[in-house]
């Protein structure tokens, strides 16, 4: 009898214990953070680990009392991001009694630091820096950056905006309770790996110009491409958001290397430049892009090699919209060639179970595509052609790459120098290559 109230004992306390720990774990689960938007009043948030903060933390409250409160939701890689810098400090300069803007990022302290040391206008930036988010971006979800939220001195979102919206005169009045602004709205379902505007991914696709699909801007999409291959590699479809027509001709010119895209194999014919390319300046370039940019996908129902595919790509661009047309020729250009001053093979195959790396501020292990591709991304260069036949088994110590900030083009015969130790030169020189001849549509 002893032992069998000692086993129920048992029994029970292992009971409660069980449920105790049921409990305890079911109060760790955490619920679902919600999102908030316009007429939504936010909860308080601790901030911590701020820069250029005098303390490195502090309170949402705290830093909004009194005052107009603009989270600039961005990322050091966003180039319109990084570019507004500049004129948000000063408008925090302008309106210093009434406003604060804070610049947020997903991004880790290490990363926005690198940056900083890299960029020139995050290196002057004034502005506290809010990294390492994981709740902002739940509060307020968005696909495009900037992501501007206005908050006011209640912590009642008053605007979610475009990053163009946030100006001195959007500011005043919204500091008077009259402003009034679009409802920056991303999609957040869009996908860009499934077929655009097809069962309600992107839209309804009402605007279509073409079924190949040419759409005009969207300003719930941000500018993204995507290439779609089968497993044998071969190309089927081709998506692109709010691109220029001139970055789609392009891409298609290239055969997809648009990255090694020279202007000088471009011959503009009866028309100006200005019509086709993004101005610089954030606003401007906002709005050229709002009346200039295509939502385009080209799907073919069987898969074509890459080359075949950007053919069909050219010749469907220029059936589908009325504004340019876009033809192929033969011309000289003038051009650098890299050449073999040789005939001893010196590219150095041992390297090859070696990686590429930084020593000393100097390249190492470089291929040489890789360091053809560093010199031609430098603009007003002109084209370069490998005549060696070596491609990726050369692989070089490269003096002239260097881990510096600005990059600056080398000097030509720093250039010769490093290549005649592999037996090449670099030279100028003329060749006949294919050139892309843009002209004004006649109707």
């Amino acid at each position: 009898m002893k032992s069998l109230r000692i086993i129920s004992v048992l029994f029970m306390l292992s009971f409660f214990l069980t449920a105790a720990a049921q409990n305890k774990e079911s109060s760790k689960v955490q619920k679902p953070v919600r999102s908030f938007t316009v007429g939504d009043t936010i909860p308080d948030l601790m901030l911590s680990g701020l820069l250029n903060h005098k303390t490195g933390s502090t309170s949402l409250s705290e830093m909004r009392k009194g005052k107009l409160l603009i989270l600039d939701l961005f990322a050091t890689w966003c180039v319109p991001c990084v570019r507004a810098l500049p004129e948000l400090n000063k408008l925090q300069d302008q309106f210093k009694d009434e406003l604060v803007i804070l610049p947020v990022t997903y991004q880790s302290k290490a990363e926005v630091v690198e940056a900083i040391g890299r960029n020139s206008n995050l290196k002057a930036n004034r502005l506290p820096l809010y990294v390492g988010d994981s709740t902002f971006r739940k509060w307020f979800p968005h696909r495009g950056l900037p992501h501007e939220v206005w908050i006011d001195s209640k912590g009642v979102v008053i605007a979610i905006s475009q990053g163009e919206e946030v100006s001195a005169e959007t500011i005043k009045k919204a500091l008077i309770k009259d402003l009034i602004l679009p409802v920056k709205n991303d999609d957040m379902n869009f996908d860009i790996s499934k077929p655009l505007f097809v069962q309600g991914n992107g839209g309804n696709g009402e605007n279509f110009l073409s079924r190949s699909i040419l759409a005009p801007f969207n300003d719930r999409l941000s500018g993204e491409d995507k290439r779609s291959f089968d497993p044998e590699g071969n190309m089927y479809r081709y998506t692109a958001t709010n691109a220029s027509l001139e970055q789609l001709y392009r891409l298609a010119f290239t055969k997809g290397a648009s990255p090694f895209y020279n202007r000088r194999t471009t011959v503009y014919k009866d028309i100006d430049t200005a019509e086709l390319t993004e101005p610089d300046g954030r606003l401007a370039g906002r709005a050229w892009i709002t009346t200039n940019g295509f939502c385009y996908e080209l799907s073919l129902p069987k898969a074509l090699p890459a080359e075949r595919f950007y053919e069909a790509m050219m010749a469907d661009l220029n059936r589908a919209q009325d504004k340019i047309t876009v033809t192929i020729e033969k011309r000289k250009i003038e051009c650098w060639r890299i050449v073999r001053v040789t005939g001893e093979d010196k590219s150095n195959r041992l390297k090859e179970i070696q990686k590429s790396f930084l020593f000393k501020g100097e390249a190492r292990n470089v291929p040489l595509p890789s360091v053809i591709s560093f010199l031609a991304g430098f603009e007003n260069v002109a084209p370069i052609l490998d005549e060696t036949g070596l491609g990726k088994s050369l692989l070089m110590d490269v003096e002239f790459i260097k881990n510096e900030y600005p990059i600056k083009f080398p000097a030509i015969e720093e250039i010769r120098k490093c290549f005649k130790r592999y037996g090449l030169d670099f030279i100028k020189g003329e060749k006949e290559m294919d050139v892309m001849v843009i002209a004004r549509k006649v109707s």
